[in-house]
């Protein structure tokens, strides 16, 4: 690798009050070790969750576990007719333990 100028602006170098003593070129011969004129070499990959199943075993996967959720399923019939009067947050409460001690 040969000298080449920087495509950036000079840094400035300040002492420790802050006052300016002199300029810096960025080089990009000691750039981290990953990085390579500017480019990433070993950078971050995005990994493939994709799984090959068979179409049928697909099939049968998704009908057992919506037969499972509907076996313990529960039925709630229509509140609408019971909390138009009074649509309070107390009553809808009340009676959503009264299913609790049901089941």
């Amino acid at each position: 690798m040969g000298n080449f100028p920087s495509a950036s602006p000079p840094l400035p170098v300040l002492n420790f009050s802050g006052e300016k003593v002199g300029e810096s070129f960025l080089d990009l011969r000691f750039a981290p070790p990953d990085t390579a004129r500017v480019v990433v070499i070993f950078g971050p990959k995005a990994h493939d969750w994709c799984i090959k199943i068979n179409c049928k075993e697909k099939r049968l996967a998704i009908s057992t576990a919506v037969a499972n959720v509907v076996a313990s399923a529960v039925v709630v019939e229509d509140f609408a007719a019971e909390f138009a009067e009074k649509p309070k947050t107390k009553e809808f409460i009340a009676a959503m333990k009264l299913l609790q001690e049901r089941e």
